[in-house]
């Protein structure tokens, strides 16, 4: 059996897609040491 190539139309339609359609990410961190926050982080990226 020989290992398949994957398609390079996938990729396209992919950025495609998200362009068209748009995307958005939304993240919230929170570095704490014993129960202690010390540093807080929101992330949006839209």
């Amino acid at each position: 059996m020989e290992p398949s190539k994957p398609e390079e139309g996938a990729v396209v339609d992919l950025v495609d897609a998200i362009l068209r359609d748009g995307v958005v990410l939304q993240a919230d961190v929170i570095i704490s040491v014993a129960d202690v926050p010390l540093i807080g982080l929101k992330l949006r990226a839209a």
